[in-house]
């Protein structure tokens, strides 16, 4: 008889073991899901935003090169008709201003025709020139060369004649097998930077427009804007490393990162590779505003670390009452 009763004792100790084992287990869990969760949602959260801005930014910035692409291929099929007439080149130059009303809407072109030996002689704002201005040293002269109507993009330089800091490109003109120059075009990025400032909602989010040679170009957030030439713009050698995988990468186009530098500073960054022209789209979270959120989060965190070690008390206090 005592036999049965142990047995039977030991076998409703072995299931309330089971079960505090199950319900500790199962708390266990559900505290590690809402940890994973916290921090997955503030990290959507944030993603989210830089996706938004990204979106905007891009739609914006290719809008206008592509418009500006349009326009020139426009230019290029009047002057092929005359290539050597410098009065008439200008002419065309001017109406289409007035006719696609760049000066209202793309007040940061200057356009140029450079002929055959490299040499500016017509330009927008100085008409005629008497002095040709030879753009041979420039990278962009010489794709226009040998790919025509297609538009190539240049290292930011001080403009020739613009004499500011411009995004030089152009586009080259072939006919019949025969290269009779190039329309170039400066856009300054002054004035570009102010632009891409104007539509950057979020107060938290900074871009910065890098080349494929890793160079800031310029940065504008909701409240600056600016030339990378008068304000550093610095990018660590981390972000640098994953521009390069990005550029060197044939699937991958776009990462996004939580970048943990060091116990105090920390990033929150995208990262997007334009397909039409040659640059990279850096966005990043205020540090500020992500310092804070992450403490805002530990203390959430903290909370249900607090909770879960009172569940756990009282889940072995239950087990001591029942078994001593």
């Amino acid at each position: 008889m005592s036999i049965r009763i142990a047995y039977h004792l030991n076998n409703l100790t072995n299931k309330k073991l089971l079960l505090f084992l199950l319900s500790f287990t199962t708390a266990l869990c559900l505290f590690i899901a809402i940890l994973f969760y916290e921090f997955s949602e503030q990290e959507n959260r944030i993603k989210s935003i830089l996706l938004q801005e990204e979106k905007n930014i891009e739609k914006d910035f290719i809008e206008k090169f592509d418009h500006t692409f349009a326009v020139i291929q426009e230019m290029n099929s009047q002057i092929i008709k005359n290539p050597y007439d410098k009065q008439q080149i200008y002419e065309i130059i001017k109406i289409s201003e007035i006719q696609y009303n760049l000066i209202n809407t793309f007040p940061w072109t200057i356009f140029s025709w450079t002929n055959s030996q490299n040499e500016i002689i017509v330009d927008a704002v100085y008409g005629k020139m008497k002095k040709p201005f030879d753009l041979s040293s420039r990278d962009y002269i010489q794709f226009t060369k040998t790919t025509p109507n297609k538009f190539y993009l240049g290292t930011p330089v001080f403009g020739s004649t613009s004499k500011k800091w411009m995004i030089p490109g152009g586009v080259g003109v072939n006919y019949k097998g025969k290269y009779l120059g190039t329309m170039t075009i400066g856009f300054e990025i002054e004035i570009l930077s102010k632009m891409l400032h104007e539509i950057i909602r979020n107060r938290k989010v900074t871009f910065t427009l890098v080349d494929f040679s890793n160079m800031p170009i310029l940065y504008a957030s909701s409240n600056s804007y600016g030339n990378c030439r008068d304000k550093i713009c610095k990018i660590n050698d981390k972000i640098i490393k994953i521009v390069n995988e990005l550029k060197f990468s044939e699937e991958i186009k776009e990462k996004f990162v939580i970048e943990f530098l060091n116990k105090k500073q920390t990033k929150a960054i995208l990262i997007k590779e334009l397909d039409k022209y040659p640059y990279i789209l850096l966005l990043e979270y205020d540090k500020n505003s992500l310092r804070k959120e992450l403490v805002e989060s530990y203390k959430t965190k903290v909370k249900i670390i607090i909770i879960f070690i009172i569940f756990l008390l009282s889940l072995i206090l239950s087990y001591r009452l029942v078994f001593i």
